[in-house]
């Protein structure tokens, strides 16, 4: 009596990962069109479990798609106006300061505000 063991895939790079993602979507896209183009006469047959998973998957992933948008732009909205008010404060403080003066405060903020929006 044998064994069989089941062997662990081990982790490919990127560009064979998106390949196979692409291949294993078009297949599965083909499939479920093929079965809703043969139930498309037949309410009977559109009530089947599997067109309703499809769609409430689909809506799912759409909404957690939109929070996820949606977080990350109020994120970004918020680096963008933090970095364009120190900006109006650097022109203020060049009227006042000397030029050596402003363009370190310049520097410095920028360079701080652009790495926390990178981060955030």
């Amino acid at each position: 009596m044998s064994k069989t063991r089941a062997t662990r895939r081990r982790p490919t790079d990127p560009l064979t990962l998106m390949v196979e993602m692409s291949v294993a979507a078009g297949q599965t896209i083909g499939h479920r069109s093929l079965m809703l183009a043969l139930a498309a006469g037949d309410p009977a047959a559109l009530g089947r479990p599997e067109f309703t998973r499809m769609v409430t998957e689909k809506m799912a992933v759409a909404a957690e798609t939109g929070v996820q948008v949606a977080s990350r732009l109020a994120a970004a909205q918020w680096g963008w106006a933090g970095w364009f008010g120190a900006q109006a404060q650097l022109g203020a403080a060049a009227l006042a300061a000397s030029p050596a003066t402003t363009w370190q405060h310049w520097l410095t903020a920028s360079t701080g505000q652009a790495a926390e929006m990178a981060s955030g």
